[in-house]
């Protein structure tokens, strides 16, 4: 695989999936986004499993199909890691999880 031209960091919101699926798929080929979980200040590790972004996030991987790209979460509180880890390793697995 060759490297990616470009890597944008992209929240994991709507507008920014819908600007990254519309991309030309040579274009899309050539970048791989660093997709950026919204800070969740407060939430408990229990309730990150129903937080507001796992739709978009379900979403998001939906449209990379096999191009690259990387989830992070920036803004995780320490008591969060554990569970964001969770969340991502399901995400990030080969087989298709995170059906919406």
């Amino acid at each position: 695989m060759s490297e990616p031209l470009y890597v944008p960091v992209l929240p994991v919101r709507q507008h920014a999936r819908i600007a990254y699926e519309r991309l030309r798929p040579d274009i899309q080929a050539a970048i791989a986004p660093l997709w950026n979980l919204p800070p969740s200040p407060g939430t408990t590790p229990e309730q990150l499993d129903s937080a507001h972004w796992q739709k978009e996030l379900r979403r998001v991987r939906g449209v990379h199909r096999r191009h690259p790209g990387w989830i992070d979460a920036p803004f995780a509180e320490a008591a969060q890691i554990p569970a964001l880890s969770a969340i991502l390793d399901e995400c990030t697995a080969i087989t298709a999880c995170c059906a919406p």
